[in-house]
Protein backbone atom coordinates (compact mmCIF):
# COMPACT_ATOMS: atom_id res chain seq x y z
CA UNK A 1 0.00 0.00 0.00
CA UNK A 2 0.99 3.60 -0.80
CA UNK A 3 2.58 5.73 1.71
CA UNK A 4 -0.23 8.09 2.96
CA UNK A 5 1.88 11.50 4.03
CA UNK A 6 0.32 12.95 7.11
CA UNK A 7 -2.20 10.43 6.58
CA UNK A 8 -3.54 7.91 9.36
CA UNK A 9 -4.87 4.15 8.54
CA UNK A 10 -8.21 4.12 9.81
CA UNK A 11 -7.36 1.43 12.70
CA UNK A 12 -8.27 4.34 15.67
CA UNK A 13 -9.60 7.71 15.88
CA UNK A 14 -7.46 10.19 14.54
CA UNK A 15 -5.78 12.83 16.28
CA UNK A 16 -6.16 16.49 15.76
CA UNK A 17 -2.79 16.17 14.02
CA UNK A 18 -2.59 13.66 12.05
CA UNK A 19 0.04 11.20 12.99
CA UNK A 20 2.50 9.33 9.87
CA UNK A 21 0.46 6.61 8.03
CA UNK A 22 -0.44 2.80 9.11
CA UNK A 23 0.76 2.32 5.55
CA UNK A 24 4.58 3.07 6.22
CA UNK A 25 4.93 -0.45 7.86
CA UNK A 26 3.27 -2.34 5.47
CA UNK A 27 5.58 -0.69 2.62
CA UNK A 28 8.39 -1.09 4.41
CA UNK A 29 9.45 2.85 4.70
CA UNK A 30 10.62 4.91 7.50
CA UNK A 31 9.87 8.78 7.52
CA UNK A 32 13.38 9.59 5.93
CA UNK A 33 12.53 7.05 3.17
CA UNK A 34 9.41 9.68 2.21
CA UNK A 35 11.56 12.87 3.33
CA UNK A 36 14.71 12.46 1.44
CA UNK A 37 15.09 10.90 -1.95
CA UNK A 38 18.86 10.63 -1.17
CA UNK A 39 18.47 9.08 1.92
CA UNK A 40 16.10 6.32 0.27
CA UNK A 41 19.12 5.91 -2.02
CA UNK A 42 21.66 5.54 0.67
CA UNK A 43 19.20 3.33 2.68
CA UNK A 44 19.48 0.74 -0.23
CA UNK A 45 23.08 0.75 -1.06
CA UNK A 46 23.85 -2.36 1.30
CA UNK A 47 20.87 -3.80 -0.16
CA UNK A 48 20.95 -3.32 -3.58
CA UNK A 49 24.70 -4.99 -2.96
CA UNK A 50 23.47 -7.99 -1.57
CA UNK A 51 20.72 -8.53 -4.61
CA UNK A 52 23.55 -7.62 -7.26
CA UNK A 53 25.82 -10.56 -5.51
CA UNK A 54 22.38 -13.11 -5.05
CA UNK A 55 21.59 -12.38 -8.66
CA UNK A 56 18.11 -11.40 -8.07
CA UNK A 57 15.32 -13.75 -7.81
CA UNK A 58 14.13 -15.00 -11.00
CA UNK A 59 11.53 -13.61 -13.46
CA UNK A 60 8.38 -15.05 -14.50
CA UNK A 61 7.15 -14.29 -17.86
CA UNK A 62 4.29 -12.17 -16.69
CA UNK A 63 2.71 -9.36 -18.95
CA UNK A 64 0.74 -6.77 -16.35
CA UNK A 65 -2.07 -4.86 -17.37
CA UNK A 66 -2.10 -1.01 -15.59
CA UNK A 67 -5.55 -0.40 -14.74
CA UNK A 68 -5.19 2.61 -12.82
CA UNK A 69 -1.85 4.81 -13.46
CA UNK A 70 -2.26 8.26 -12.27
CA UNK A 71 1.02 10.75 -10.66
CA UNK A 72 -1.24 13.04 -9.46
CA UNK A 73 -2.91 10.81 -6.92
CA UNK A 74 -2.09 6.90 -5.57
CA UNK A 75 -4.42 4.18 -6.09
CA UNK A 76 -4.03 1.04 -3.80
CA UNK A 77 -6.34 -2.14 -2.34
CA UNK A 78 -7.88 -2.85 -5.29
CA UNK A 79 -11.20 -5.07 -5.52
CA UNK A 80 -13.42 -6.48 -8.34
CA UNK A 81 -15.70 -9.04 -9.26
CA UNK A 82 -16.64 -10.16 -12.83
CA UNK A 83 -17.64 -6.91 -13.95
CA UNK A 84 -16.85 -4.09 -11.76
CA UNK A 85 -13.68 -2.92 -10.13
CA UNK A 86 -12.99 -0.82 -6.30
CA UNK A 87 -9.98 0.46 -5.06
CA UNK A 88 -8.91 3.59 -2.41
CA UNK A 89 -7.80 6.75 -3.74
CA UNK A 90 -6.64 10.15 -2.51
CA UNK A 91 -5.93 13.26 -4.91
CA UNK A 92 -3.23 16.33 -5.91
CA UNK A 93 -6.27 18.39 -3.80
CA UNK A 94 -6.24 16.42 -1.02
CA UNK A 95 -4.03 14.17 -0.39
CA UNK A 96 -4.11 13.30 3.65
CA UNK A 97 -8.23 12.35 2.63
CA UNK A 98 -8.88 8.77 1.25
CA UNK A 99 -11.94 7.16 -0.70
CA UNK A 100 -13.46 4.45 -2.26
CA UNK A 101 -14.18 4.55 -5.48
CA UNK A 102 -15.31 2.21 -8.48
CA UNK A 103 -15.79 1.56 -11.96
CA UNK A 104 -16.73 -0.89 -14.68
CA UNK A 105 -13.82 -2.85 -14.95
CA UNK A 106 -13.82 -2.48 -19.02
CA UNK A 107 -13.80 0.89 -18.31
CA UNK A 108 -15.52 4.75 -17.92
CA UNK A 109 -16.19 6.86 -15.31
CA UNK A 110 -15.34 6.22 -11.21
CA UNK A 111 -17.86 7.08 -8.50
CA UNK A 112 -17.21 7.54 -4.92
CA UNK A 113 -18.71 4.83 -2.48
CA UNK A 114 -17.89 5.84 0.63
CA UNK A 115 -20.89 8.42 1.87
CA UNK A 116 -20.67 12.24 2.55
CA UNK A 117 -17.73 14.02 3.80
CA UNK A 118 -16.44 10.11 5.78
CA UNK A 119 -13.17 8.34 4.49
CA UNK A 120 -13.06 5.00 2.85
CA UNK A 121 -10.35 2.55 3.42
CA UNK A 122 -9.49 -1.06 2.10
CA UNK A 123 -12.64 -2.85 -0.13
CA UNK A 124 -12.55 -6.47 -0.68
CA UNK A 125 -14.92 -8.52 -2.29
CA UNK A 126 -17.35 -10.39 -0.43
CA UNK A 127 -16.18 -13.71 -1.00
CA UNK A 128 -19.41 -15.37 -2.70
CA UNK A 129 -21.20 -12.55 -3.88
CA UNK A 130 -21.66 -11.39 -7.43
CA UNK A 131 -20.99 -7.86 -7.30
CA UNK A 132 -20.74 -6.99 -2.86
CA UNK A 133 -17.77 -5.62 -1.03
CA UNK A 134 -16.96 -4.73 2.35
CA UNK A 135 -15.12 -1.56 3.41
CA UNK A 136 -14.26 0.64 6.29
CA UNK A 137 -15.87 4.01 6.78
CA UNK A 138 -14.48 6.37 8.95
CA UNK A 139 -15.24 9.82 10.27
CA UNK A 140 -13.29 12.24 13.52
CA UNK A 141 -15.01 9.65 16.04
CA UNK A 142 -16.32 6.56 14.54
CA UNK A 143 -15.58 3.76 12.17
CA UNK A 144 -17.97 1.03 11.07
CA UNK A 145 -17.73 -1.51 8.30
CA UNK A 146 -20.34 -1.36 5.33
CA UNK A 147 -21.45 -3.49 2.53
CA UNK A 148 -21.60 -2.19 -0.48
CA UNK A 149 -23.58 -3.45 -4.14
CA UNK A 150 -21.49 -2.26 -7.09
CA UNK A 151 -24.60 -3.14 -9.49
CA UNK A 152 -26.54 -0.72 -7.20
CA UNK A 153 -25.15 1.43 -5.51
CA UNK A 154 -26.41 0.48 -2.15
CA UNK A 155 -25.36 0.62 1.53
CA UNK A 156 -25.87 -2.01 4.06
CA UNK A 157 -24.90 -1.58 7.74
CA UNK A 158 -23.07 -4.97 9.25
CA UNK A 159 -24.93 -6.10 12.32
CA UNK A 160 -24.69 -4.07 15.88
CA UNK A 161 -22.18 -7.19 16.96
CA UNK A 162 -19.82 -6.08 14.06
CA UNK A 163 -19.96 -2.51 13.93
CA UNK A 164 -20.00 -1.95 17.65
CA UNK A 165 -19.64 1.65 19.41
CA UNK A 166 -15.64 0.76 19.36
CA UNK A 167 -13.21 1.08 16.43
CA UNK A 168 -13.76 -2.04 14.01
CA UNK A 169 -11.59 -1.95 10.69
CA UNK A 170 -9.77 -4.18 8.23
CA UNK A 171 -12.59 -6.11 7.12
CA UNK A 172 -12.94 -9.14 5.08
CA UNK A 173 -15.97 -11.38 4.38
CA UNK A 174 -17.72 -14.01 2.54
CA UNK A 175 -20.73 -15.06 2.72
CA UNK A 176 -20.14 -17.09 5.90
CA UNK A 177 -17.67 -15.07 7.64
CA UNK A 178 -16.71 -11.82 8.52
CA UNK A 179 -13.21 -11.17 9.53
CA UNK A 180 -12.29 -7.39 10.97
CA UNK A 181 -10.51 -6.08 13.63
CA UNK A 182 -11.60 -3.98 17.05
CA UNK A 183 -9.60 -1.57 18.68
CA UNK A 184 -10.73 -1.54 22.55
CA UNK A 185 -9.43 0.37 25.37
CA UNK A 186 -6.63 -2.38 26.13
CA UNK A 187 -5.86 -4.51 23.02
CA UNK A 188 -6.41 -4.76 19.12
CA UNK A 189 -8.26 -7.40 18.52
CA UNK A 190 -9.01 -9.94 15.43
CA UNK A 191 -12.53 -11.62 15.44
CA UNK A 192 -14.56 -13.86 13.14
CA UNK A 193 -17.86 -13.10 12.88
CA UNK A 194 -20.14 -16.33 11.74
CA UNK A 195 -22.85 -14.80 9.50
CA UNK A 196 -25.36 -17.77 10.14
CA UNK A 197 -25.15 -17.89 14.10
CA UNK A 198 -24.23 -14.72 14.84
CA UNK A 199 -21.29 -15.86 17.06
CA UNK A 200 -17.94 -14.16 17.33
CA UNK A 201 -14.95 -15.73 18.07
CA UNK A 202 -11.41 -14.29 18.95
CA UNK A 203 -8.77 -15.78 16.58
CA UNK A 204 -5.90 -13.64 18.35
CA UNK A 205 -5.34 -10.10 19.86
CA UNK A 206 -1.91 -7.77 20.11
CA UNK A 207 -1.09 -4.80 22.67
CA UNK A 208 -3.11 -1.90 21.78
CA UNK A 209 -0.09 0.13 20.76
CA UNK A 210 1.10 -2.34 18.18
CA UNK A 211 -0.68 -1.52 14.68
CA UNK A 212 0.84 -4.98 13.51
CA UNK A 213 -2.20 -7.49 12.44
CA UNK A 214 -4.87 -7.36 10.10
CA UNK A 215 -6.94 -9.98 8.58
CA UNK A 216 -6.98 -10.05 4.69
CA UNK A 217 -8.84 -12.42 3.07
CA UNK A 218 -11.60 -15.15 4.56
CA UNK A 219 -13.65 -17.81 2.79
CA UNK A 220 -16.13 -20.41 3.58
CA UNK A 221 -13.69 -22.57 5.77
CA UNK A 222 -10.25 -20.46 5.51
CA UNK A 223 -9.03 -17.42 7.16
CA UNK A 224 -5.70 -15.54 6.36
CA UNK A 225 -3.87 -12.87 8.16
CA UNK A 226 -0.61 -11.59 8.81
CA UNK A 227 1.08 -10.52 12.20
CA UNK A 228 4.37 -8.00 11.98
CA UNK A 229 6.81 -8.31 14.90
CA UNK A 230 7.32 -5.00 16.97
CA UNK A 231 10.83 -5.65 16.86
CA UNK A 232 12.00 -7.29 13.53
CA UNK A 233 8.97 -5.27 11.87
CA UNK A 234 8.62 -8.46 9.47
CA UNK A 235 5.22 -9.67 8.84
CA UNK A 236 4.15 -13.57 8.50
CA UNK A 237 1.20 -15.05 6.89
CA UNK A 238 -1.03 -17.19 8.90
CA UNK A 239 -3.61 -19.48 6.78
CA UNK A 240 -6.11 -20.99 9.09
CA UNK A 241 -8.42 -23.73 8.81
CA UNK A 242 -11.47 -22.19 10.47
CA UNK A 243 -12.11 -24.75 13.48
CA UNK A 244 -8.78 -26.10 13.03
CA UNK A 245 -5.23 -25.27 13.14
CA UNK A 246 -3.38 -22.66 11.03
CA UNK A 247 -0.31 -23.16 8.68
CA UNK A 248 2.52 -20.15 8.37
CA UNK A 249 3.90 -19.22 4.86
CA UNK A 250 7.31 -19.75 4.22
CA UNK A 251 9.80 -17.23 4.75
CA UNK A 252 12.91 -16.24 4.87
CA UNK A 253 14.62 -14.91 8.61
CA UNK A 254 13.76 -11.10 9.13
CA UNK A 255 14.67 -8.93 7.58
CA UNK A 256 12.60 -11.22 4.87
CA UNK A 257 8.78 -10.77 5.37
CA UNK A 258 5.22 -11.72 3.79
CA UNK A 259 2.03 -9.75 3.90
CA UNK A 260 -1.17 -9.33 1.57
CA UNK A 261 -2.02 -12.85 1.17
CA UNK A 262 -5.65 -14.23 -0.94
CA UNK A 263 -6.33 -17.63 -1.07
CA UNK A 264 -7.72 -19.35 -3.90
CA UNK A 265 -9.75 -21.88 -1.81
CA UNK A 266 -10.29 -24.20 -4.35
CA UNK A 267 -7.23 -24.76 -5.53
CA UNK A 268 -5.50 -24.00 -2.17
CA UNK A 269 -3.07 -21.49 -3.89
CA UNK A 270 -2.25 -18.58 -1.99
CA UNK A 271 -0.67 -15.53 -3.56
CA UNK A 272 1.17 -13.01 -1.64
CA UNK A 273 4.12 -9.92 -1.44
CA UNK A 274 7.46 -11.69 -0.61
CA UNK A 275 9.84 -8.94 0.30
CA UNK A 276 11.92 -7.40 2.66
CA UNK A 277 11.43 -4.44 5.42
CA UNK A 278 13.57 -2.64 2.93
CA UNK A 279 11.07 -0.76 0.61
CA UNK A 280 11.83 -1.93 -3.32
CA UNK A 281 14.22 -4.64 -2.26
CA UNK A 282 13.69 -8.96 -3.12
CA UNK A 283 9.86 -7.79 -3.96
CA UNK A 284 7.85 -10.25 -5.89
CA UNK A 285 4.32 -11.02 -5.99
CA UNK A 286 4.53 -14.72 -5.00
CA UNK A 287 2.16 -18.04 -4.71
CA UNK A 288 2.25 -21.11 -2.37
CA UNK A 289 -0.36 -23.70 -1.68
CA UNK A 290 -0.86 -24.62 1.86
CA UNK A 291 -0.54 -28.17 0.92
CA UNK A 292 3.16 -27.12 1.35
CA UNK A 293 3.91 -29.40 -1.25
CA UNK A 294 6.09 -27.07 -3.21
CA UNK A 295 8.20 -24.57 -2.09
CA UNK A 296 6.62 -20.63 -3.28
CA UNK A 297 7.13 -19.61 -6.58
CA UNK A 298 7.42 -15.81 -8.18
CA UNK A 299 4.88 -14.52 -10.28
CA UNK A 300 5.31 -11.07 -10.82
CA UNK A 301 9.03 -10.26 -10.01
CA UNK A 302 9.28 -6.12 -9.03
CA UNK A 303 12.38 -4.05 -10.21
CA UNK A 304 14.48 -2.91 -7.37
CA UNK A 305 12.61 0.33 -5.58
CA UNK A 306 9.22 -1.19 -6.10
CA UNK A 307 6.97 -2.67 -3.81
CA UNK A 308 3.99 -4.85 -3.66
CA UNK A 309 0.56 -3.80 -1.62
CA UNK A 310 -2.38 -5.38 -1.57
CA UNK A 311 -3.58 -8.10 -3.86
CA UNK A 312 -6.93 -9.74 -4.73
CA UNK A 313 -8.43 -12.06 -7.27
CA UNK A 314 -10.98 -11.86 -9.86
CA UNK A 315 -12.63 -13.85 -12.31
CA UNK A 316 -11.12 -13.26 -15.26
CA UNK A 317 -13.66 -11.66 -18.13
CA UNK A 318 -12.21 -13.63 -21.10
CA UNK A 319 -11.88 -17.49 -19.77
CA UNK A 320 -14.21 -18.95 -17.49
CA UNK A 321 -12.60 -20.31 -14.44
CA UNK A 322 -9.43 -18.55 -14.68
CA UNK A 323 -8.76 -16.18 -12.31
CA UNK A 324 -7.07 -12.50 -12.45
CA UNK A 325 -5.09 -11.19 -9.84
CA UNK A 326 -5.16 -7.71 -8.90
CA UNK A 327 -2.59 -5.94 -7.32
CA UNK A 328 -1.22 -2.59 -6.37
CA UNK A 329 2.56 -1.66 -6.41
CA UNK A 330 4.39 0.78 -4.60
CA UNK A 331 7.16 3.42 -6.25
CA UNK A 332 9.51 3.62 -3.05
CA UNK A 333 10.77 6.72 -4.66
CA UNK A 334 8.64 8.90 -6.27
CA UNK A 335 6.08 7.72 -3.66
CA UNK A 336 2.83 6.56 -5.81
CA UNK A 337 1.14 3.43 -5.72
CA UNK A 338 -0.84 2.15 -8.75
CA UNK A 339 -3.21 -0.39 -9.64
CA UNK A 340 -2.09 -3.64 -12.03
CA UNK A 341 -3.90 -6.70 -13.36
CA UNK A 342 -2.46 -10.44 -14.29
CA UNK A 343 -4.97 -12.15 -16.54
CA UNK A 344 -5.25 -15.92 -15.88
CA UNK A 345 -2.52 -15.75 -13.06
CA UNK A 346 -3.81 -19.34 -12.58
CA UNK A 347 -2.81 -20.19 -16.02
CA UNK A 348 1.10 -19.03 -15.65
CA UNK A 349 3.57 -21.16 -14.35
CA UNK A 350 6.05 -19.37 -12.22
CA UNK A 351 9.85 -18.93 -11.49
CA UNK A 352 11.29 -20.61 -8.35
CA UNK A 353 13.93 -18.31 -6.95
CA UNK A 354 17.27 -19.15 -5.56
CA UNK A 355 17.72 -19.59 -2.07
CA UNK A 356 17.09 -16.95 -0.19
CA UNK A 357 20.52 -14.83 0.63
CA UNK A 358 21.86 -14.00 4.32
CA UNK A 359 20.38 -10.48 5.01
CA UNK A 360 20.33 -8.21 7.83
CA UNK A 361 19.27 -4.68 9.15
CA UNK A 362 22.71 -3.18 8.57
CA UNK A 363 22.20 -3.01 4.93
CA UNK A 364 19.43 -0.12 4.98
CA UNK A 365 16.96 1.51 7.57
CA UNK A 366 14.25 -0.70 9.07
CA UNK A 367 10.73 0.72 9.28
CA UNK A 368 8.95 2.38 12.08
CA UNK A 369 7.05 -0.02 14.56
CA UNK A 370 3.80 -1.81 12.71
CA UNK A 371 0.72 1.03 12.35
CA UNK A 372 -1.56 -1.26 10.07
CA UNK A 373 -4.34 0.40 12.15
CA UNK A 374 -3.84 4.07 12.61
CA UNK A 375 -3.23 5.53 16.18
CA UNK A 376 -5.48 6.36 19.35
CA UNK A 377 -6.30 9.98 19.57
CA UNK A 378 -4.03 12.52 20.96
CA UNK A 379 -6.68 14.31 23.67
Amino acid sequence: MAVRLGGWYGGAPPPVMRPSSGEEIEMRVVPSHVRDVLGKRAAWAGAIALLALAGGPAQAAVTSTPLIVDPSSSALTPAATATQLAWEQNSAANPSHWDVRARNRAGGASWKVNGGTSSGYNPSVVQGTANTIIYQQAGRTDSNLVYYNLSTKTRTKLPDKVDSPLWEYDGVASTSYVAFMRYTSTSRVLLLYKRSSGRITEITSIKRGCDCLRPTWVGSSHLVYEQCSASTFACTIRVLTIGGSAVKVPRGAAPYDTYGGVLDEATGDLYFVNSTTYCGIFASVSRWNVSGSSAPEVIVDFPEGIDGNNLSLAPDQSVGGDSDLLYSQYDCIANDSDVYEVDSVNQIAGAHPPSLPRASGSGGRLSAPARLGGSPPAG
